[in-house]
């Protein structure tokens, strides 16, 4: 939570979480972190964050993504809330090749329920 802590009271930077897993749930993250949730585009910083499954994101950040990456899955579940928050269907997901991603992007598609 220093490093969040930081990277909220500097601003104007990018933060990039690889797994976010660890630094939050479904159910629970720091609340540094929620505040920088709600406050990336005032404070200018861009949070970058990847998780092997939808499905690990608290809502908070489902809710603030405003550009997504999809890459191929299989998983059921993951396919469902895929297609459920920005419209990309599971057969689209299901036939991307190794590298390949589908990319959402709110300006371009808007904004879905989270």
């Amino acid at each position: 939570t220093k490093l969040i802590s930081g990277v909220y009271a500097a601003g104007n930077c990018v933060l990039l979480v690889d797994e976010l897993r660890p630094w939050a749930s479904t159910v629970w993250m720091p609340e540094i972190l929620d505040a920088l949730l709600r406050a990336y585009r005032h404070k200018n910083v861009s949070l970058l964050v990847t998780t092997q499954s939808i499905r690990d994101l608290h809502r908070s950040f489902r809710f603030s993504v405003t550009e997504s990456h999809v890459f191929f899955t299989d998983q059921a579940d993951d396919l469902e809330v895929i297609r459920e928050r920005w419209g990309i269907l599971p057969e689209r997901v299901r036939a991307l090749g190794r590298g390949e991603s589908v990319t959402w992007r709110r300006a371009e598609f808007g904004a879905r329920p989270a």
